[in-house]
């Protein structure tokens, strides 16, 4: 990893991680700063990440080179370019401090999960059978240990390079606050907001006020039913699920469930897959009673995970409550037969927990 203090254009080498073959070496640099749109970097965007806020680009030496030059603080490391492999950002889940508890610090966590990456693999192997609903993954004896995947990390965040089948268990055997976010394939670009978009939001955001129709119907959002819905995801309510585990049957169980109860306020659902082996999205629409292409959009992951190695996989906090919430908003909408003026849909997400791969 090379790390740049260039206010005073200083450059060394702190340590190289996952040397590239001569002829295919890429760079990704990760920066606070902003780029500027006439940079060779401007095409090579490829998402922001972590707290605090860090721009991720993917180019050839020359041209992260180039840009650095111009920037306050970056890093820069080598990436892999094997076919079939991804990079995935781990960062902390932004939970409160009440639920942590004793939980050691992400780089703790970080250190703990490089420590025992096959160990993981192999408990995660051993306990698959535990249960009807199962995600195999097969370890060899040439499986990798962490310090060969591991790409970047500080003490905020972290990279690693994986296989792309590897990507529906890697949830299973991170730890239970460390969260994945799959990096693009290709770059992202940069999209401009239109002056018009701008303004257009700068007006909605001006007439913010309270408003005694939504209050209403807020006050009507049953908490017993939630808790019983919650209760129904994790399987504590009797309905048998014992994971929601985007690749399990759990999850498709689920996602049928979760689209007849919100057909039942009026809304039109489809369950919509978008990767091979996951259990789809569930998309409800409520129709504009006027001719409008303008949407709002509430949604909540439904898809859950289990902690190092665990398939048991309940998911009540993350993110039962979310989809609750979409139900019991359904459930409001139909007994007050509540009309849009634009179009509105409760989507419940699969895949968030492999790194919001539903929701893109």
């Amino acid at each position: 990893m090379l790390k740049f203090k260039l206010a005073s254009i200083a450059l060394w080498s702190l340590v190289t991680i996952l040397p590239l073959a001569e002829g295919n070496e890429s760079f990704l640099l990760l920066t606070p700063d902003r780029v500027a749109d006439g940079s060779c970097l401007s095409k090579s965007y490829f998402g922001s990440y972590g707290r605090p806020l860090r721009h991720a680009f993917i180019a050839d030496v020359n041209c992260v080179m180039e840009t650095a030059r111009s920037l306050h603080s970056a890093s820069m490391v080598a990436v892999p370019t094997v076919e079939g492999r991804r990079l995935v950002w781990l960062q902390e889940a932004g939970v409160d401090e009440s639920i942590r508890g004793d939980t050691p610090t992400f780089d703790d966590q970080i250190t703990e999960l490089a420590n025992g990456w096959t160990t993981l693999l192999m408990k995660q192997s051993e306990s698959s059978t535990m249960y009807e609903e199962t995600v195999q993954i097969k370890v060899e004896a040439s499986s990798p240990g962490l310090d060969d995947v591991m790409v970047y990390r500080d003490g905020a965040g972290a990279i690693i390079a994986v296989s792309e089948s590897f990507l529906p268990k890697l949830d299973t055997i991170l730890p239970r606050f460390v969260v994945p976010i799959v990096l693009p394939t290709t770059s992202l670009g940069k999209i401009p907001v239109s002056q018009d978009a701008i303004e257009r939001l700068q007006h909605i955001l001006s007439k913010l006020s309270f408003n005694p129709s939504i209050a209403s119907v807020l006050s009507h959002l049953n908490i017993l039913r939630m808790r019983k819905d919650v209760g129904h995801l994790t399987g504590e309510g009797g309905s048998g699920l014992v994971s929601r585990h985007s690749f399990t049957d759990g999850a498709k169980d689920a996602a049928d469930w979760i689209r007849g109860e919100i057909e039942k306020s009026g809304a039109t659902c489809e369950q919509r897959p978008f990767l091979e082996g996951f259990s789809p999205n569930v998309i409800c629409r409520y129709p504009a009673i006027h001719n409008t292409s303008a949407t709002t959009i509430l949604s909540a992951h439904y898809d859950s995970r289990g902690s190092f190695g665990s398939l048991r996989a309940p998911g009540g906090d993350d993110d039962g409550s979310g989809t609750a919430h979409l139900l019991a908003i359904a459930r409001v909408i139909g007994q007050k037969n509540i009309t849009f003026h634009h179009n509105f849909e409760l989507v419940a997400f699969a895949g968030e927990e492999q790194g919001l791969l539903g929701s893109k």
